[in-house]
C-alpha cells in the first residue's frame, strides 16, 4: 500500500515532440532541394548555411554534439626583415669585367667585336667569355647578338667615366699602348685608313722590321684588343672612324 502511495503522488511526466526544423525551416530545406535539381542553389546557399550552423546552438545536447573548446588560432610571426645583399658597386666590379660594363653603359647594343674594342679585350679569347657568362647569369646584362646594361647593370657599375668613340677612341688607345712600337704601328694604320697596308708596308712606316719577333709582338697585342683588321693586308679597325 506504501509503494501505491508512492507512486500516485508522482507527478505525471508529459512527453512532448518537439520538431527539430521549423516551418520556415523546412521550406528552405525544401527549396534547397529544388534548386539542387535545378542545378541554382548560389541565392539560397547562405540560407541554408545559416541554418546549419545555428543547428547545434538549438539542439546540441539532443543532436549528441559535444562543447569544444574554441580553437585559439596561432598568432602569425611577424616576419623579420631579411637584409638584402647589398648592391654590386664600381668597386666590386673591376678589371676587363668593369670595361665591359662601361662600354655598354656609353653605347648600347654593341656586339662581342665591338665590345671587345672599347673593353680591350679580345671578344674569342676566354677571358672574354669568362666575363660575358657572369654578366648573363648576374642578370646585368641582355640580348644575344648585341648586348645592353640592365637596370641591374648599371646598378652593380655604379659611377663611371665614359670612353670617348671615334676619333677620341682612337687617342684614347694610342695613349694607354703608350710610347711604343704598337703605338706607333696603330698611328701608321689610322693614317692610312681606309687604305690597307701590307706587313713589309707597315713594319717600314713603323720603323720596324716586319720579320722580327718584336713586330710580331706588337701585331699580336693589336689583334688581341681587335684595333686592327686583316691578315696579309692591315688597317685599323672601323670603330675608330664611325
Amino acid at each position: 500500500v506504501e509503494k501505491s502511495k508512492e507512486v500516485a503522488s508522482r507527478p505525471e511526466i508529459e512527453i512532448k515532440e518537439v520538431p527539430v526544423f521549423t516551418k520556415e525551416e523546412i521550406t528552405i530545406l525544401k527549396t534547397l532541394e529544388d534548386c539542387i535539381q535545378s542545378q541554382n542553389i548560389g541565392r539560397h546557399l547562405q540560407s541554408v548555411l545559416d541554418l546549419l550552423t545555428n543547428l547545434p546552438k538549438r539542439f546540441g545536447s539532443a543532436l549528441g554534439v559535444r562543447k569544444v573548446a574554441p580553437v585559439r588560432k596561432p598568432v602569425a610571426a611577424v616576419p623579420r626583415p631579411v637584409p638584402s645583399a647589398p648592391a654590386s658597386n664600381g668597386d666590386a666590379v673591376s678589371g676587363g669585367l668593369r670595361r665591359m660594363m662601361i662600354a655598354l653603359a656609353q653605347r648600347p647594343g654593341l656586339n662581342k667585336r665591338q665590345l671587345g674594342v672599347r673593353a680591350g679585350l679580345s671578344s674569342t679569347s676566354g677571358t672574354f667569355g669568362t666575363y660575358l657568362t657572369r654578366l648573363r647569369s648576374s642578370g646585368w646584362i641582355e640580348g644575344t647578338d648585341s648586348f645592353q646594361l640592365t637596370d641591374a647593370g648599371l646598378q652593380a657599375l655604379g659611377e663611371y667615366h665614359v670612353l670617348p668613340e671615334g676619333q677620341e677612341l682612337l687617342s684614347y688607345w694610342l695613349n694607354q699602348l703608350g710610347n711604343s712600337g704598337a703605338s706607333r704601328m696603330l698611328r701608321v694604320l689610322a693614317d692610312a685608313y681606309p687604305r690597307a697596308l701590307t706587313k713589309e708596308e707597315l713594319g717600314e712606316a713603323a720603323q720596324i722590321s716586319s720579320g722580327s719577333g718584336t713586330f710580331g709582338t706588337y701585331l699580336t697585342k693589336l689583334r688581341t684588343l681587335e684595333l686592327i683588321e686583316g691578315r696579309s693586308e692591315l688597317t685599323a679597325t672601323k670603330e675608330f672612324f664611325e
